[in-house]
């Protein structure tokens, strides 16, 4: 209790004084705490700049899956999305290896990612997956904020290469405050991953980790950008995302080349995403739509080469590098665009003399499989000529 100041006291200035000193050793122990407007929920600036647009779509599935490595795969639907996080034109930007809880309160003190596998521990112990939180980063245009995102199962999915983890994994919708030290509102989750159910809705789907981040901006320098990174990694969804797709079809980042087992798949799976994405002028503006149907073959015979197939590009990780053609002539509009837009038009403006004209239509680069030398990392785009079987019909 604070002292009221004496009746013996004369001047009001005296008074004053004590009652502040009473007050001061009141709470000499106490933490100052947080101020009010500390406690504010606000957005920091988005990493995409006020020149790039931000490609996150409300739900663009990329369905349908990968094939076997070493195998003649059919078709196989591409589209824009990066890692298919995207809601509420709203996606989830990174997850830190920072700040994670396991389900009991158990705080983690290290986490890694190796060859896609999630580990987290306290001390000698590992802590377990089920119920994991960690802190992500949520972006749109207007900026990124901080989210809860939880796992909830991790799983081998034989159904991708080498058997790779797969993860069942929720995100928090509730706002969390911009300052970790203020109190957080009670969580209340949904799946990260959606895909089609079949009949119209929706139902959870499965993500895929990889340890490192990419440049979700589109239209300027770096976007769609692999990045290496020892503080964050990303979190992609099977099936409705490019960087999942390609692992899929085999490419997954962190394996050996077959012919050079010093060299990872990296460059490969970067190469393939800009592919998936039909990012042309290597910008991070995707030039497709969801649902096109593209076949991506290498040298490697990762994915061999089919005949009868209408070649389109040749791609490595900075973006396509040669085109016959495209696989669209124009796409559905999207963000600053009220008509759709012409790919030929957007690559002659946005990336002039990046391809050369021999007097080929539309730009001459005639992209065959030709004998492209082993160690160099591409891949090739095909799809499919007039009248050919729908991808269903295809092996």
């Amino acid at each position: 209790m604070i002292p009221r100041p004496s009746l013996h006291c004369r001047r009001a200035s005296i008074c004053a004084a004590l009652a502040l000193a009473a007050v001061g050793l009141a709470c000499e122990d106490k933490d100052e705490g947080t101020k009010p407007n500390e406690c504010a929920v606000t957005s920091t600036p988005s990493a995409l700049g006020d020149d790039a647009q931000a490609f996150w779509f409300d739900f663009f599935p990329i369905t349908g899956g990968g094939c076997a490595p070493g195998t003649l795969c059919g078709y196989l639907p591409n589209g824009p999305s990066l890692n298919g996080t995207e809601q509420d034109k709203a996606g989830l930007a990174s997850v830190s290896y920072a700040g994670m809880t396991a389900a009991d309160g158990t705080a983690a003190d290290s986490a890694s990612i190796v060859t896609g596998k999630l580990k987290a521990g306290a001390g000698a112990r590992d802590l377990p997956l089920a119920g994991l939180v960690m802190r992500g980063t949520l972006e749109s245009q207007t900026g990124r904020r901080p989210v809860r995102v939880r796992i909830n199962d991790a799983a081998t999915d034989t159904s991708m290469p080498n058997h790779v983890t797969t993860y069942d994994v929720s995100i928090d919708t509730a706002v969390l405050p911009s300052n970790p030290r203020c109190a957080a509102p009670a969580p209340s989750y949904r799946p990260l991953c959606v895909v089609p159910d079949g009949n119209g809705g929706t139902r959870p789907g499965r993500a895929v980790l990889v340890d490192a981040v990419w440049n979700y901006a589109g239209g300027v320098p770096g976007g769609g950008q692999r990045q290496e990174s020892t503080t964050e990694f990303t979190i992609a969804c099977v099936d409705t995302s490019a960087i999942a797709k390609c692992m899929q079809m085999g490419y997954l980042p962190w394996s050996p080349r077959p012919d050079r087992p010093e060299v990872s798949l990296a460059a490969h799976h970067q190469a393939c995403v800009r592919a998936v994405r039909a990012d042309f002028c290597s910008n991070g503006f995707p030039l497709t739509d969801a649902g096109t149907l593209i076949r991506i073959y290498d040298t490697l015979k990762i994915n061999p080469k089919r005949e009868l197939s209408k070649g389109e590009a040749t791609w490595d990780a900075t973006g396509a590098v040669c085109i016959s053609q495209t696989r669209l002539q124009a796409v559905t509009p999207t963000r600053g665009t009220e008509r759709p837009l012409s790919v030929k038009d957007y690559i002659d403006s946005t990336c002039p003399g990046k391809f050369t004209s021999t007097g080929r239509e539309p730009w001459g680069g005639l992209c065959s499989t030709p004998m492209q030398p082993l160690d160099v990392d591409v891949i090739f785009t095909e799809f499919p000529p007039p009248g050919d079987p729908p991808a269903s019909a295809r092996p």
